[in-house]
């Protein structure tokens, strides 16, 4: 094989470099990640600084609301209290609070 089938195109060298655009890593803010989102909020949108880091600290305050409710999930799933344990009935997800029959929908 010559040499020339061994180099890489532009496009491929570019892929070979990774980056971590994890916005929350072990539940602790990734600033480096979060910097790198408000500029390609610059660069690709045109915002402003400031408004590409509100955006993108918003950004990771949502992912962090994520994280933390799915570790409560994991948590409540491992110690059993995801679902209760009591006997429902159907009469108990299709009525409304005067114990009649509402076929899905919830009266008052």
């Amino acid at each position: 094989m010559n040499k020339i089938a061994n180099i890489q195109p532009n496009g491929i060298k570019s892929l070979s470099k990774k980056r971590d655009y994890r916005l929350i890593v072990d539940g602790k803010f990734n600033v480096k990640a979060i910097m790198q989102r408000a500029w390609v909020y610059v660069r690709n949108y045109g915002y402003s600084l400031k408004s590409a880091l509100r955006t993108s600290w918003i950004d990771a305050h949502l992912k962090m609301d994520e994280y933390f409710a799915e570790q409560d999930m994991h948590k409540a799933a491992a110690e059993g209290t995801l679902f209760p344990k009591k006997n429902l009935s159907l009469s108990d997800f299709y009525s409304d609070p005067c114990g009649n029959l509402a076929m899905g929908y919830v009266t008052k």
